[in-house]
């Protein structure tokens, strides 16, 4: 009877590790999908963020190249009362 109790308490014992392997495991692939989920969008707002910059310069250069359209004209200026 004794041989059968000390079976049948290592056996739960190895149950209950097991299912607790079985939720780690769980969690491990969740962790792991959520990490390559995060990378991703980190990236691609990167990819979105370099763009932005790129419209963004590209704008500047077109303004200050329409500034500068009329190269032939004086610079305006306010002079000053002595």
């Amino acid at each position: 009877m004794e041989e059968i109790d000390a079976k049948l308490a290592a056996a739960s014992v190895n149950d209950t590790s097991t299912r607790r392997s079985d939720s780690q495991d769980k969690l491990a692939l969740v962790n792991e999908r959520n990490r390559k989920a995060n990378m991703e969008a980190v990236r691609q707002a990167e990819l979105a963020e370099a763009e932005r910059k790129r419209e963004e310069r590209k704008r500047a250069a077109l303004a200050a190249k329409a500034a500068n359209a009329d190269g032939d004209a004086r610079l305006k200026s306010v002079p000053k009362a002595r």
